[in-house]
């Protein structure tokens, strides 16, 4: 596959712990010194496409300046939410004193990070309680982390988990359709085997014995359980 290159800087122009916006045939990079090394990720936040040059490089974490998701400057994995995909990585080499970043002809501005599969043989279930960012976010960890058992993500909405801050933003002034809310789709769901239960309202969990009871009368056993559920917004009593 053929490649797109561009020397971007001097060596001795960045200084370790020191990172800056570049550009490679018209795709903006992030340039980084971590150790005496160079490293080249994706320039924004894969949350809401802030300029990571404009945060804090510690080690080698990249920390967003708006809403704080972290991503490592070596690998470009993303370590801390509310962002939930990685920066892409690129190649970099040092000739002649300066530093060389080299694109594939399909770099894009994010990935998925590497998720685990479905074991056929683990039968544990994980249960979540919620079907907001937080609960999304706690399934999608456990695949990274290599859970092979069932997850299923319990929630009395009657949509996929979506991005709420922009209710309130995008979506109320008219720029963003219903249809750019959902966190992800129902076919990420499908390819990581992560199960949706929506409109479905519990009424109590058993901890002791480790038991979901439902408001319709049915119950589910499980192995471990997150209540991610979060708060209700209160209305003022007031006309209008």
């Amino acid at each position: 596959m053929s490649k797109r290159e561009a020397t971007v800087a001097r060596a001795d122009e960045l200084r370790n712990g020191e990172m800056r916006q570049v550009e490679v045939d018209g795709v903006e990079v992030l340039l980084a010194r971590v150790g005496d090394r160079f490293y080249a990720v994706g320039a924004h936040c894969t949350h809401y496409g802030a300029p990571l040059a404009e945060g804090v490089l510690c080690g080698e974490r990249i920390i967003c300046p708006w809403h704080h998701a972290c991503f490592n400057a070596t690998t470009g994995e993303m370590e801390e939410p509310p962002a939930l995909d990685a920066l892409p990585r690129y190649d970099v080499r040092v000739e002649a004193g300066h530093v060389i970043v080299s694109l594939s002809e399909d770099a894009g501005d994010r990935r998925v990070a590497r998720m685990s599969r479905r074991a056929p043989n683990d039968a544990r279930l994980f249960v979540i309680l919620g079907g907001g960012a937080a609960g999304y976010m706690a399934a999608q960890t456990l695949r990274e982390d290599g859970f092979t058992g069932r997850i299923l993500l319990i929630s009395d909405d009657g949509h996929l988990p979506y991005d709420r801050p922009n209710l309130s933003k995008d979506y109320l002034a008219g720029n963003l359709g219903a249809d750019a809310l959902p966190l992800r789709s129902e076919e990420f769901f499908r390819e990581h085997e992560i199960e949706i239960e929506l409109n479905r309202k519990v009424a109590r969990v058993e901890a002791a014995n480790k038991i979901i009871r439902f408001s319709d009368g049915a119950s589910l056993r499980y192995d471990a359980l997150l209540v991610a559920t979060g708060g209700e917004p209160r209305t003022l009593p007031v006309p209008g």
